[in-house]
This record gives C-alpha cells, structure tokens and sequence, in this order.
C-alpha cells in the first residue's frame, strides 16, 4: 500500500526531474532505467505525467493475501480500510 507520504515523494521526485533534470539533461533518464529495451519519456512525457500524479487520487481495493483474489470492486478512501486483517490486504490504486 502507498501511504501519503510515498505518494508526495513521487510527486516531488516528479516535479524535481520535470524542472531540473528534463530541461538541462533529458539524456540523464537511461542512467536510472533498469528495465533493458526502456526508452526514457520525452521532457513533454514527463511534464503530463507530473501534472497527471499531481492529480491523482489514491483509493484502495482489499486482496485476499493468500491466492491474490480481490474481494471486492468498491474503491475505498484510506479511512475505510479495516484494522490488520490477516486475510486481507490492501492494493494501491492510482486513480487519474
């Protein structure tokens, strides 16, 4: 589960590679790709993606730990969330 605070961090790591890396040194991206035959976004990319997570909202569906069968389509906010369930857990859903 993303909490709010690993949220942000993305966005401020977004924002931070928007403003400060895309415009000087858009070639820096392949540094940090670890994924083999991935091709870095373009500047223009990475500035929908930021104003796109700048959006976001994150919502949450609970799986059954065991199996990884989700138990039931409804989106919940992170207050609805059960106490620790042994059973269950919830999956992060970023909803733009």
């Amino acid at each position: 589960m993303l909490t709010l605070a690993e949220t942000e961090t993305v966005r401020a790591a977004l924002r931070y590679w928007q403003e400060e890396i895309a415009v000087h040194q858009p070639s820096l991206a392949s540094l940090y790709i670890h994924e083999s035959g991935v091709q870095s976004l373009t500047v223009e990319q990475i500035k929908e993606l930021s104003s796109c997570f700048q959006r976001a909202q994150l919502r949450y569906v609970l799986c059954e730990t065991h199996g990884g069968v989700i138990r039931s389509s409804r989106l919940l906010v992170e207050q609805q969330l059960p106490a620790a369930a042994q059973s269950l857990h919830p999956l992060t859903v970023i909803v733009r």
